[in-house]
């Protein structure tokens, strides 16, 4: 990359993930609880070539203590609660005292009814309890109706709530990202959303199909705008902020078919029409995009290739929306099992190599290039 007098220069990252849960769940009666706490930490540090001086370290620690109970009350009504408590803590230099901290509590409540022995209705409600940002009541409510052996309708409403993350809002936390650098913006609000969908289920013995219509209504929506250019020309400062209105809404479809014993081809394509509150087509949001795959599964072996296309997509640069070119990634996977307690895979993403660079200057960000990954998985 460069910096902002043109000196080219060779960044890498060390990135150190751990993540550690426990758990317990049990059973008496028509009463079934489970309890789990769990923590991820993200550890990040940075070296640089040329005399350029590095990007400051910093620490993730995401800490989660979730429990819930579920009782049959008669014949038609299964109710279940629970609670979460949630800390995030980021430690970095550029911070007030070198660290920040949010804690999120959440209690929930839900109802399944079983109106008839075809129809399932669920009612629920979530409070979350943010330090920063407040409380919001989310209520949801959806219908499951088994009109045949064969189709299911459905039809859901659901109220959501996201607060920011400790990244987006803490006070002096930026972070570079090639030519970029995302900074955080104390001011953000919190995003809500109202969320229709209707949908079906079709199955048979060789294939299956689902489909749905959606409408989402956003207010404040996060995202990230053009701030200016650090000293130099070269160097983007972009910072996190709300889009007052948005509206995204579209139709999606999927199938699964059985080609013959050890065939399986899947299939699967999304409409979205993304606009803010002036009708301004939001940018990174493709309204074509369509996916297809197939997979061999014979003994102990699994092969897989699929592609997913991308069209129809904007991106805003510097305050100019350009509408990019559409593109196609394939990637090819092979998964092995040598006995029950050790499985072996391996995969190449992005087959092709696509470089969105030598597309269009238009694109903010790169795909992976092609990437080989091996994994052994153990258990016992």
């Amino acid at each position: 990359t460069a910096t902002r007098t043109n000196t080219l220069y060779q960044s890498q990252y060390d990135i150190d993930r751990n993540q550690l849960s426990l758990g317990w769940k049990g059973t008496i009666g028509k009463t079934t609880s489970s309890l789990r706490a769990y923590q991820s930490k993200v550890d990040i540090t940075n070296k640089a070539t040329n005399g350029v001086t590095p990007t400051v370290p910093q620490n993730l620690k995401d800490t989660i203590l979730e429990g819930n109970i579920s009782v049959s009350v008669g014949e038609k009504h299964l109710i279940t609660a629970g609670l979460e408590h949630r800390i995030e803590k980021l430690e970095n230099p550029n911070l007030s005292n070198g660290e920040d901290d949010f804690t999120l509590n959440s209690i929930y409540v839900q109802d399944e009814i079983d109106l008839t022995e075809n129809t399932l209705i669920t009612l629920g409600t979530r409070f979350d309890d943010h330090e920063t940002f407040g409380n919001e009541i989310s209520p949801r409510a959806s219908i499951v109706w088994n009109a045949t052996d064969k189709l299911i309708l459905k039809g859901s409403y659901g109220h959501g709530f996201r607060a920011p993350n400790i990244k987006q809002v803490s006070p002096g936390y930026t972070f570079p990202i090639g030519i970029f650098v995302i900074a955080s913006n104390p001011d953000l609000k919190p995003e809500t959303n109202d969320a229709l969908e209707i949908g079906a289920n079709y199955s048979t013995d060789k294939y299956t199909i689902n489909a749905a219509v959606f409408d989402n209504k956003v207010k404040n929506l996060i995202d990230t705008r053009f701030d200016s250019f650090l000293p130099g020309g070269v160097i983007q400062r972009w910072t996190y902020d709300n889009i007052d209105e948005a509206r995204l809404k579209g139709a999606e479809i999927s199938s699964k078919v059985e080609l013959g014993e050890d065939f399986h081809l899947t299939g699967s394509y999304q409409y979205l029409d993304a606009k803010d509150g002036t009708g301004q087509r939001l940018d990174r949001r493709p309204r074509h995009t369509l996916s297809a795959g197939v997979l061999w599964e014979k003994n102990s072996w699994k092969l897989n290739l699929n592609a997913e296309h991308l069209a129809d997509q904007l991106i805003e640069n510097t305050r100019v929306i350009t509408e990019v070119p559409d593109y196609t990634l394939w990637n090819v996977g092979v998964r092995k099992s040598i006995n029950k307690n050790i499985e072996f895979a391996a995969g190449i993403e992005n087959l092709t190599d696509v470089r969105l660079e030598d597309k269009s200057a238009g694109f903010r960000h790169e795909e992976y290039p092609r990437t080989l990954r091996l994994e052994l998985r153990g258990n016992f």
